[in-house]
């Protein structure tokens, strides 16, 4: 009794961990992190980040900002395990939706087959053997948002929790609408940018519930309770990001669309191929649902975010696209995936039962595959950072640094801020959200661009970067310039990267 009451957890915890295996994690602080980490890393005493100009300005994320600042004066491995905790949210979402989408696939079997199938798509081998056999990624369409918005993604980051949004889909379907709107006010608190696919469900779940009952009350209580979840961070977001000026606030979104975060916020930059792959998937999953109560949710969220796609269209609105009302697919492709994979082992679960030994020997040799396949591309990420041209240079600055330094870098060099711990001038991936410093932030990213962008140093602009920002510090790739300053001395050379101080921050023309 005590072994079977406790089978189906443990077995769901041994796949949480073969999940995050086979999605091969990135190494801290990669990706996104260098973003979202900077406020709660600065916060929680990491290096000298305090000082650093980013980690004054707007947090867009303060919920995400707080886990990361209580969490990392315990261990920094907290991340990881984070991380692999959401997986296993993701999972059980549409484990749950897969099975109340068809009762008939409930053994073990089959929730072990639909488990194992989830970890193939997202796995890093399946997107190698799609490469290497297709010549491109044929899985990526299956879970990934359109405008390539992550749902998950290989680190632990705000984004991260759209999993929230497929436990309150799992959770509806169960039968647990107070709890469903519950986990959307988890995922939006944390990353408001999931306030709108979070309105979205809770407007399918209004309507399912209407739908099923005819009666007023519980509909009307689960839309009041999914407001009052969310108010707090609406209130924040409202308060911290409203316009400075029509003219400030319309600079800032001009930069951030069309210069930032085009791949996601413009759809001439991001419809393609891949984007007809993922429409044509959520209709397919609309055609199964359609005798379901996931029917109406999948519909109602696909109305919002085509009608609002529609609108930025035909409008051209720079704040729409910003928003991005096509984030909607975040929730509702891997659903979409979900029921297709329900939908075939539901035709097949007979067949396959007649082979019941060669089903679990599949379905082991695959898990396997998967597993040892991602400790194989983990180890690849880990070394592939260790052995970054530049991670000498970045981890002499992480020693050598001292308070009151600013680093001036090439602003590709995206990791530097987060693995030094040093005050960096500006790069190109971290950027703010508020319109005066969205500004201030493309100010120097142009500034920045403009002295590496040539072959000699130009004095007079260093001149004015140290006088207004504070720069104490060059970072150049060996090489790059033909000639320095007067006034700087190369403290670190390794013949990749040249570190130069500046002597009491005086510079000339040589």
């Amino acid at each position: 009794m005590f072994a079977r009451r406790f089978a189906a957890p443990v077995r769901f915890l041994l796949f949480t961990l073969a999940f995050g295996i086979s999605y091969a994690l990135l190494p801290l602080y990669s990706w996104d992190q260098n973003t979202y980490f900077l406020h709660g890393l600065a916060r929680a005493g990491y290096g000298l980040l305090r000082q650093d100009w980013l980690a004054g300005t707007t947090d867009p994320v303060p919920v995400f900002s707080l886990v990361v600042s209580l969490s990392y004066p315990i261990s920094e491995r907290l991340f990881y395990l984070y991380q692999f905790a959401i997986l296993g949210v993701y999972l059980l979402g549409l484990t749950v939706i897969a099975l109340k989408l068809f009762p008939v696939p409930t053994g073990a079997r089959t929730r072990v087959t639909f488990m194992v199938l989830v970890l193939a798509i997202h796995s890093s081998v399946g997107h190698a053997v799609s490469v290497k056999l297709l010549g491109f990624d044929a899985l990526r369409p299956l879970h990934e948002g359109l405008a390539a918005h992550d749902v998950i993604g290989p680190v632990f980051q705000p984004s991260a929790f759209a999993a929230f949004l497929i436990l309150s889909v799992a959770l509806f379907l169960s039968r647990r609408p107070i709890l469903a709107v519950f986990s959307l006010g988890i995922a939006a608190t944390v990353h408001p940018v999931y306030l709108l696919s979070g309105a979205a469900l809770t407007v399918g779940y209004v309507v399912s519930l209407y739908r099923d009952e005819r009666k007023v009350r519980k509909p009307f209580v689960v839309g009041v309770v999914a407001l009052a979840l969310v108010l707090p961070i609406v209130i924040y977001v409202l308060r911290s990001f409203s316009a400075t000026s029509d003219d400030l606030m319309a600079r800032a979104l001009d930069i951030l669309v069309n210069v930032r975060l085009p791949h996601h916020a413009d759809p001439r930059v991001w419809f393609g191929a891949q984007s007809v792959v993922q429409v044509a998937l959520v209709v397919a999953g609309l055609l199964i649902a359609r005798r379901t109560r996931l029917f109406p949710i999948m519909l109602v969220t696909l109305l919002v975010g085509a009608s609002l796609t529609l609108v930025q269209l035909l409008t051209g609105n720079l704040w729409l696209a910003l928003i991005s009302p096509w984030r909607v697919s975040v929730v509702l492709v891997p659903t979409s995936t979900a029921c297709v994979l329900a939908w075939l082992i539901e035709r097949f679960s007979q067949h396959l039962a007649r082979h019941s030994a060669l089903w679990l020997g599949a379905t082991a040799a695959l898990l396997a595959v998967l597993v040892i396949g991602g400790i194989v591309s983990m180890k690849r990420k880990f070394d592939a950072r260790r052995n970054d041209p530049a991670t000498p240079m970045m981890m002499f600055v992480r020693e050598a640094k001292s308070p009151r330094e600013v680093y001036l870098i090439p602003v590709e060099l995206q990791d530097f801020r987060l693995t030094t711990g040093a005050p960096t001038f500006v790069d190109f991936k971290s950027h703010p959200y508020r319109d005066r410093e969205v500004v201030a932030w493309y100010d120097r990213v142009q500034a920045a661009r403009l002295f590496f962008g040539v072959d000699t140093m130009d004095c007079a602009l260093l001149h004015e970067l140290a006088r207004q920002g504070g720069v104490t510090h060059v970072v150049s790739p060996a090489g790059r310039f033909g000639r320095s300053c007067e006034g700087l001395e190369a403290c670190y050379d390794d013949g990749r990267y040249i570190v130069y101080r500046l002597r009491n921050r005086l510079i000339s023309h040589p």
